[in-house]
């Protein structure tokens, strides 16, 4: 474990500590990633010293987006250090319409499946790199990945990438998983509604989650759960209620796992 730390870093960009930011222009870092390329990410830090617990942001298939820096500063102004990847170019479906897309830089590799070799390739030298960083707690490292960003968290953590908490947001989940490689704890957060209209596909159909959380307790693996009964497949963008919902627990879930 580490403790020496930096200002407020948002991509690169050292700002002082009590400056808003949201209004701050992110930087990029990148990580080259073997037979894959170079995928870059953006940092937003805490102000006090560090190190201090750490969330690795992936996006789902609508692409990067401001959201997604939103997210990473929410996070970072209650004390975690938060990662915001752009893990692919571009973006497509429905979900598009619910967020405002951001351009990745020039040579970031085009749009995975979420059970790729290239998905994992990608997530695990992202995860090296954050576990590097002065500021990272490199025992309190968790993944949140939304719809296929979450698939993707699924595929690395049930392939034993070495992460040490899960969090999986709408995603979409296979017929059967092979559990015998996980050992972190999971949170499933999704919503009940899977209109292909709100970038909902049958993978991530509210009774897939169900089954996978059950899968994970038949095999007394750790898990949590919660559903939002009128939640869409990108109620965390759509509905104020269900975002602070869901960044209350995905908080408190840190917490209980990390001390």
């Amino acid at each position: 474990m580490r403790s020496r730390a930096l200002g407020l870093v948002l991509g690169g960009l050292v700002v002082a500590a009590n400056a808003n930011p949201t209004q701050e222009r992110p930087r990029w870092q990148s990580v080259g990633v073997p037979n894959v390329g170079r995928v870059s990410f953006a940092v937003a830090r805490p102000s006090g010293r560090g190190p201090f617990p750490t969330v690795i942001i992936l996006h789902g298939s609508h692409g990067f987006a401001v959201e997604y820096l939103d997210l990473a500063r929410e996070f970072a102004r209650r004390g975690v250090l938060a990662v915001a990847v752009c893990w692919f170019s571009g973006g497509a479906g429905e979900g598009r319409r619910f967020v405002k897309s951001l351009n990745c830089p020039a040579g970031t590799p085009a749009m995975p499946r979420a059970d790729s070799d290239q998905a994992f390739a990608t997530i695990d030298s992202v995860v090296a790199a954050v576990r590097a960083m002065p500021d990272s707690r490199d025992d309190q490292i968790a993944l949140f990945g939304h719809s296929r960003g979450g698939g993707a968290v699924e595929t690395y953590m049930l392939r034993g990438g070495r992460v040490q908490a899960g969090i999986l947001d709408s995603a979409g989940y296979p017929a059967e998983a092979d559990l015998s490689h996980l050992s972190a704890p999971i949170l499933i957060l999704h919503g009940v509604s899977n209109s292909p209209s709100d970038g909902g596909s049958a993978l991530s159909d509210v009774t897939r989650a169900r089954a996978f959380e059950a899968s994970l307790r038949a095999a007394h693996k750790p898990v949590e759960a919660h559903y939002y009964p009128n939640g869409t497949h990108n109620g965390i963008f759509a509905s104020r209620v269900q975002h602070k919902d869901e960044v209350r627990r995905i908080l408190q879930f840190m917490h209980r796992r990390f001390h």
